[in-house]
């Protein structure tokens, strides 16, 4: 039954044909099988996943084909925020939702990839046209000084998840929250995100149109340390080690967040820099 509930509520999940049908018990008390005779029909086709031209209200990708308004009971396939015509402010509970909150949504998107953690199996990434940006605009044109982004707008210009997932990381690992400076060097200029403990940074996130850029600053103190470990670490990551020079007995490591294992060398480059988190020593 709940398999069935899924198909119904999420229109665009697979299905499958039972080539068996059931009876009833035989009078050995047994359950009497017959096999279909000749070849199943072909499955009707899927239906196609509309265009989106309009902006979730949950994770702000272009998924929905029709405005909010009129986007009666349709579901986000990124997020799987299922809309609500009522349109309840961010902290007012939805019942499309099953009393959830839009600003909690969002933050389980974050964390998750999906509203709901049981709902991550059905949700996907963003495709490239359903991000919010035009590539033929610089960030730091689209955002200038004068007009700070709010981490929402940064996250639908990174347009991955693996942003949100070094945000949550760094949140639930060290208790830092992420601060939104902007940097007037012309190598790097515009708003990025920084992640402090105390006076120390861990982490500097650079923007890019679908990814982001991280520096992670390893002192002469760690070298050590991230020398012996350094098989451990992606081939990607051992490559830009070498190829980075020693600045006071350290190193200024930038690395390209594209793929999980490259968010995961940078997990471990904090690590390092930050120690293990309370009660993992």
């Amino acid at each position: 039954m709940r398999e069935q509930a899924d198909r119904e509520k999420f229109q665009y999940l697979p299905t499958a044909e039972n080539g068996f049908l059931l009876l009833g018990k035989s009078e050995e008390g047994g359950w009497t099988v017959l096999e279909e005779s000749g070849p199943s029909p072909a499955p009707e086709p899927e239906p196609e996943e509309p265009a989106g031209i309009y902006p979730c209200p949950c994770c702000g990708f272009l998924t929905f084909p029709v405005p909010k308004e009129k986007a009666l009971a349709y579901i986000c396939p990124v997020c799987f925020w299922e809309n609500d015509l009522f349109d309840p402010g961010e902290d007012d509970p939805s019942d499309e939702n099953h009393g959830m909150t839009l600003r909690q949504g969002r933050e389980n998107y974050r964390k998750w990839g999906a509203v709901r953690e049981d709902l991550v199996r059905f949700a996907r990434e963003p495709r490239p046209e359903e991000m919010r940006l035009d590539p033929s605009t610089p960030w730091d044109a689209a955002f200038p000084r004068n007009i700070q982004p709010n981490m929402d707008e940064i996250a639908r210009w990174v347009g991955s998840p693996l942003f949100f997932r070094l945000q949550s990381w760094m949140e639930n690992t060290y208790g830092v929250k992420p601060a939104i400076e902007f940097s007037g060097c012309s190598m790097d200029r515009g708003w990025n995100v920084k992640y402090k403990k105390g006076f120390r940074a861990l982490c500097a996130c650079y923007i890019r149109a679908g990814w982001f850029t991280a520096l992670v600053t390893v002192g002469a103190k760690q070298m050590e340390e991230l020398n012996a470990l350094l098989p451990t670490f992606s081939p990607a990551f051992q490559t830009v080690f070498e190829n980075t020079p020693l600045f006071n007995g350290g190193k200024c490591l930038v690395l390209d967040v594209k793929r999980e294992e490259q968010l995961e060398d940078v997990r471990r480059l904090v690590m390092l820099k930050a120690g293990p988190p309370k009660g993992k020593q």
